[in-house]
């Protein structure tokens, strides 16, 4: 097998068994329920990129133009959640909040997560709160040292 294509096997592996969502039970989502999520690492970019994200599907029509917050429980700094927000078309049933860049994702972690649907982007009329999290069983630190590995063992071979 190629290393190119073990590489991609071993990270497959490694966000199917790293991260996982345990979804809100659906008597909290009236207008929206969570229907999973996880982390995203992006192995391409030089400094590894990883991010929070969960997919949410529309229960119930929206209004116009409503409005969807979701906060993440920061690793690196608990007091400072990261915070993501999408204006939703009626049409959307289903889409994808990704949180910012995340550092510090430590390993057998529940990370809080809160989806705040308002009517419009004034955000003064709430419609719903939904509660969950993202549960990690790797460390951020133990994804890296793997990738790096990957990566020098491909160089090896190259040369």
């Amino acid at each position: 097998m190629k290393t190119a294509h073990k590489f991609i096997l071993i990270i497959m592996a490694i966000f199917m068994m790293g991260f996982v969502v345990i979804p809100a039970h659906a008597s909290d989502a009236k207008y929206l329920s969570v229907k999973g999520g996880g982390v995203l690492m992006d192995p391409k970019q030089p400094g590894i990129r990883t991010t929070f994200v969960v997919t949410l599907e529309r229960q119930i029509d929206l209004p116009s133009k409503a409005f969807v917050e979701v906060s993440f429980e920061n690793p690196s700094d608990k007091t400072n959640p990261l915070i993501a927000s999408q204006i939703v078309d009626k049409k959307q049933t289903t889409f994808q909040i990704e949180s910012p860049e995340v550092t510090g994702i430590a390993d057998n972690t529940a990370y809080a997560v809160q989806v705040s649907v308002y009517k419009n982007e004034s955000k003064k009329k709430l419609l719903t709160q939904v509660d969950t999290t993202i549960q990690s069983l790797i460390s951020e630190d133990t994804l890296r040292q793997k990738v790096r590995e990957s990566r020098a063992e491909k160089e090896e071979q190259a040369l």
